[in-house]
């Protein structure tokens, strides 16, 4: 049996598996950029994704070795697991 993927994007966002609510990561940048996807509805690439949401670029350079852990770009792949069955990767 296929998985059904619910995304709504008016109001607060919110998303469901199979009729039940997923539980969203808290961070505002992952829920938009959850959003974003869900609109477009196609592949992006992560450099791209990483300028428009972090303003820099997925490959680490040395000015942004300091950069917090709220604003790592490893927001795409915690936004990547919302719409994955529990117990896959």
């Amino acid at each position: 049996m296929s998985e059904r993927l619910q995304i709504s994007v008016l109001g607060e966002l919110q998303v469901l598996t199979n009729g039940e609510t997923v539980s969203l990561p808290p961070s505002r940048k992952t829920r938009a950029l959850i959003a974003y996807l869900a609109i477009l509805a196609r592949p992006q690439r992560r450099d791209h994704l990483c300028e428009m949401f972090w303003d820099f670029p997925t490959i680490p350079e040395p000015r942004f070795a300091g950069a917090s852990a709220r604003s790592d770009p490893s927001s795409i792949t915690r936004a990547a697991s919302v719409s994955r069955p529990t117990g896959t990767r």
